[in-house]
């Protein structure tokens, strides 16, 4: 009778350890530790690149000049710029800021960045244009989809004058067999953003974009792209609206560095446009007839 419960336990501890094993397979998913890991962060904190290497870093140009076919420059940041200083940075002659909204969605360990909700009033209150990016770690359709419900409900009650970007360019979404779902997670998280009113678009680098976002949909007409490529030049060949240019860029304003961007649209702020119609409507106004 005892070697028979010796044995019963051995088969009860076998199973529990079995289950105790198999268990973090399914928690690891959903409560995993969200952590930058792409060509320029590790572990977290941002990468010096090299300058011979494919991605290489360049010194911020002049604000005071804009190369031929730029129509504007201007910064995108995060919690990683810390409190920024707006009223200095616009008068530096800052055009724009694309501002991150956060990383990931609360539903699988993300979370708003530190600094969105104070970046995004005060690019409200001196008139700077914005749009948004938000930084994905989805590995699956149904956490893409998360992420565009985060954005939207963040930015609920806002404006944003340029896209809402998805950035594509950590490690992890393409590890271990996902790179065959990337075009399907971003036709999600972009069908929903549109679907909200919204202009949306795709963030990665050159590397990415000629070799992993192959997929025709992210040729998408509805789909701006914005291209990383430390660079003297931008060497898509697609069409894009926005190149990240460097990533050591210095503005007043702002601690430490910061990466710069060029623009290839018109850019407006909400009261350029304002204005534009007041004087569309005042133009017009001798065209109405009495009484109206």
């Amino acid at each position: 009778m005892g070697q028979f419960k010796r044995v019963f336990v051995f088969i009860i501890a076998m199973a529990v350890s079995l289950v105790i094993v198999a268990t973090p397979s399914f928690a690891d998913e959903s409560s995993r530790v969200l952590v930058e890991n792409s060509w320029r962060f590790q572990d977290g904190q941002s990468i010096t690149l090299e300058e011979d290497s494919e991605d290489a870093g360049i010194s911020a140009y002049s604000l005071s000049r804009l190369p031929d076919g730029v129509t504007a420059q201007g910064i995108d940041v995060s919690e990683h710029q810390g409190n920024i200083n707006w009223d200095a940075v616009k008068a530096s002659g800052v055009d724009f800021a694309i501002l991150r909204v956060g990383f990931g969605a609360p539903s699988f360990g993300g979370r708003t960045d530190y600094q969105f909700q104070r970046n995004i009033s005060e690019c409200e209150r001196l008139g700077i244009p914005y749009g948004i990016y938000l930084y994905s770690y989805a590995w699956d359709d149904g956490q893409a989809a998360d992420e565009a419900a985060f954005v939207i409900s963040n930015i609920a009650g806002h404006s944003p004058q340029l896209p809402i970007y998805y950035d594509l360019e950590d490690n992890s979404i393409i590890a271990d067999g996902r790179q065959g779902g990337i075009a399907s997670r971003a036709s999600v998280f972009c069908n929903r953003i549109i679907n909200a009113g919204y202009k949306v678009g795709i963030y990665a680098n050159l590397n990415w974009f000629n070799n992993i976002l192959t997929d025709p949909v992210f040729n998408s007409p509805s789909w701006d792209h914005w291209i990383a490529q430390y660079n003297y030049q931008c060497d898509y060949a697609g069409k894009y609206s926005f190149w990240q240019y460097a990533s050591d860029g210095s503005v007043d304003g702002i601690s430490g560095s910061v990466d710069m961007n060029y623009a290839y649209i018109t850019i407006e702020s909400n009261e350029d446009k304002w204005a534009r119609a007041d004087e569309l409507a005042a133009a017009h106004s001798s065209d109405l007839p009495d009484g109206t």
